[in-house]
């Protein structure tokens, strides 16, 4: 007659039984959370590199001299490749040429100097510019009929007097459409310093990093979380600033950890981070956890 099981030996089948399981249900946590931070490095870090090409494609197009990083504490501006740009700097601000405008041929560019004048204007030949005023007035609907920036190429431009950025204090020509071929500029410019080539712009933008709603004040540096927007639709050389009510805003991204940028040898360098925040992902993030997934982009 077989021998039943001694109560010892029971014991060690329920504590081997236990290791094995415990084994096994750590063994799964691990493939779990790999899982998951792969499928999250993918998924996020797809999302970083759409939103800094929607950056960098806006950056392109930048008017090189005008590009600034600004304080939002003091509202204080650095160049982009100034030394001592750091991360309380946390507002990129510059001004694109208008490419749709250049596109079709409303503005050629070039600036014929001997037919310039105050009394006829400035001649830019090979232009259409009767066609701006409905191409720049979709672009631009807050400022319809309002004057447009011709900034040169080949000038000095000082971020911190030219652009009106800081103050009122404006160093290239605001103007407005005269005829098919000509602008009107205004009598501020007189005087000031011009050349044969020339941008032109009907808006600045600004990309901002805020604390969006989940975040708290007692929250570390660490754990904040950020809505990335870009603010558009306004003027710096008419006074008007990104924070006007009038401009207008877009979110480009949500749960940013971080944003910074700085400028070395004319290329601009981007460096986002963004936090996977789904709520199947809040477990393993509270312990300890953190689904964060960094991109950079250099754009020249």
């Amino acid at each position: 007659m077989k021998k039943a099981f001694t109560l010892i030996e029971l014991i060690m089948v329920i504590v081997i039984l236990a290791i094995v399981a415990g084994m096994t249900l750590n063994l799964v946590f691990v493939i779990y959370k790999n899982y998951v931070q792969s499928e999250s490095i993918s998924r996020v870090g797809s999302q970083a590199d759409i939103i800094l090409d929607q950056i960098s494609k806006r950056l392109e197009y930048r008017i090189r001299s005008s590009d600034i990083a600004r304080k939002s504490s003091d509202n204080s501006i650095l160049n982009l490749n100034n030394s001592g740009l750091n991360s309380s700097y946390n507002i990129l601000e510059f001004i694109p040429y208008s490419y749709e405008a250049f596109d079709l041929g409303v503005y050629s560019g070039i600036v014929d100097m001997d037919n310039t004048s105050s009394l006829k204007g400035i001649e830019t030949p090979g232009s259409d510019l009767k066609r701006g005023d409905l191409v720049f007035d979709k672009l631009s609907p807050r400022n319809k009929n309002k004057d447009l920036a011709m900034i040169f190429r080949g000038v000095n431009y000082n971020v911190d007097s030219s652009f009106g950025y800081i103050g009122s204090d404006i160093d290239f020509a605001k103007v407005k459409v005269k005829d098919l071929t000509h602008f009107n500029h205004n009598p501020s410019f007189v005087g000031k310093q011009m050349s044969e080539q020339y941008y032109l712009a009907h808006t600045a933008y600004a990309i901002v990093a805020t604390p969006n709603e989940s975040t708290k004040s007692s929250d570390s540096a660490a754990n904040r979380d950020f809505d990335l927007t870009l603010y558009y639709d306004y003027r710096p050389w008419l006074g008007q600033k990104y924070t006007d009510k009038d401009t207008k805003s877009t979110i480009l991204a949500r749960h940013v950890s971080m944003f910074k940028f700085k400028e070395e040898n004319g290329m601009v360098f981007l460096k986002l981070c963004l936090r996977d925040n789904q709520k199947q992902r809040s477990s393993l993030s509270q312990s300890g956890f953190d689904f964060n997934v960094c991109r950079t982009k250099a754009v020249f």
